[in-house]
């Protein structure tokens, strides 16, 4: 059996591990165009807290991508930051 073979065969083999990949928990926002940014910056330093993507640049509505286990962190970063600047939650 050749090396491609083999992991063919091992990967095709596995069975999946209880709780080993976790759903995404998804949420929108709608806030000032020149402060997503600043909120880019602030998810990048929390490194693996979520991934945040630009939906639609002229309305200024991101996406935060996030895993169960980081909701409570997230929602507790977003809750300090509408202190600092207009934050509306879609979902």
């Amino acid at each position: 059996m050749s090396l491609n073979g083999y992991k063919e065969h091992i990967i095709s083999n596995r069975k999946p591990l209880k709780n080993q990949v976790h759903p995404e928990k998804r949420i929108l926002l709608r806030m000032n165009r020149e402060d997503i940014v600043y909120l880019a910056g602030l998810i990048e330093a929390y490194d693996g807290l979520a991934v945040l993507r630009t939906l639609n640049p002229y309305e200024s509505i991101v996406e935060l991508l996030t895993s169960p286990d980081s909701m409570k962190e997230l929602n507790r970063l977003l809750k300090g930051l509408k202190k600092e600047f207009p934050l509306e939650m879609l979902s």
